[in-house]
């Protein structure tokens, strides 16, 4: 009966902590300040991504769970493709430059590299809370800039809004400032290399 009680609670544990937690694109809400018609190939490299153990009730005791590079609760290596393609497209939307994702087909040529290196992120209380080290790398060729940025999704949260704040909330807080940190250093770069 206890093995039976044990395996029920395990499994609603795992059902509700599988709940979709994915990234969707994320907007940039300020107009650009440089229109280009140079071509850009955008790279991803991820890096650890790891995430502090949250609680988890098993009948009377209570255990440590702790998030794997694959978790749904992680900003793991979908939510930071999502992040690259939400770029991407941003990048495009605004005429800054003309984008792609790196490797596809006449990805050979472009004008400028933006690399994304996710160095390390983090998942803090069981996803309520994103911590984000990244790099990125500007290469035209002829110039090379490198800009690191440290994210933290909680930023300018009160505790009762961080409480309350869903994973997937979360995540897109996280990314939507990853955003507002890179696209005005790629107008930037792009505005010195003219």
């Amino acid at each position: 009966m206890l093995g039976f009680r044990l395996r029920t609670v395990c499994l609603a544990a795992t059902v509700v902590l599988a709940g979709c937690h994915s990234l969707e694109r994320v907007r940039y809400d300020q107009p650009a300040t440089v229109r280009s018609t140079r071509s850009a190939e955008v790279r991803l490299v991820s890096g650890i991504i790891g995430g502090e153990p949250y609680p988890l009730l098993i009948g009377p005791l209570l255990l440590p769970a702790p998030v794997s590079s694959s978790s749904s609760l992680s900003f793991n290596a979908g939510d930071q493709r999502t992040f690259v393609l939400s770029l991407i497209e941003q990048l495009n939307q605004l005429k800054i430059v003309n984008a792609r994702e790196a490797g596809q087909v006449n990805s050979e040529g472009a004008d400028l590299l933006v690399q994304i290196t996710f160095l390390r992120t983090d998942e803090r209380s069981a996803g309520a809370v994103y911590a984000l080290d990244v790099e990125m790398l500007l290469s035209s060729g002829e110039q090379n800039a490198t800009e690191r940025y440290t994210i933290l999704s909680s930023e300018g949260q009160s505790i009762i809004e961080q409480t309350f704040t869903r994973p997937v909330q979360a995540k897109e807080r996280a990314a939507t400032k990853l955003l507002a940190a890179v696209i005005p250093d790629i107008e930037k770069f792009l505005s010195r290399i003219k």
